[in-house]
């Protein structure tokens, strides 16, 4: 499930009017920082992206900027190597592609865990905003 659509009903009431931005590719990225670098704190921001090893580190990226929560599915830590949506070869590519931060203690504990949940070596219901402390 990877279209918002798909999912959004499956949210706590309070997100689901929520406005939803595409992160996009390449140079659309930097729209994103300054929307995050200007919304009010007082607004209440979630990332959705893949559950990879990008998408985590992206979301890392994101929160640097300002508090955000995650939308994950609430059984993320049930989801097994084996499921049909990992893509073992991708998740390995990528995780030597990328930023480790499963033992980054600056990282926030819940990106770490995830990070760590997803790394093939170590190791996509219901969504829910997870937030990030």
């Amino acid at each position: 499930m990877n279209r918002v659509f798909d999912w959004y009903m499956q949210l706590p009431l309070e997100w689901q009017s929520s406005l939803f931005v595409y992160r996009g590719h390449g140079a659309n990225i930097k729209t994103v920082v300054k929307l995050l670098e200007q919304v009010s704190d007082n607004c209440l921001l979630a990332f959705y992206g893949d559950l990879d090893p990008y998408g985590i580190n992206i979301a890392s990226h994101f929160y640097k900027i300002r508090p955000l929560a995650l939308i994950v599915p609430s059984i993320w830590q049930e989801i097994t190597v084996t499921h049909i949506d990992n893509n073992v070869n991708k998740f390995l590519k990528q995780i030597v592609q990328t930023r480790d931060i499963a033992f980054d203690q600056a990282e926030p504990l819940i990106l770490r865990e995830l990070f760590h949940h997803v790394d093939p070596s170590q190791n996509n219901g219901q969504y829910f905003p997870l937030k990030i402390t």
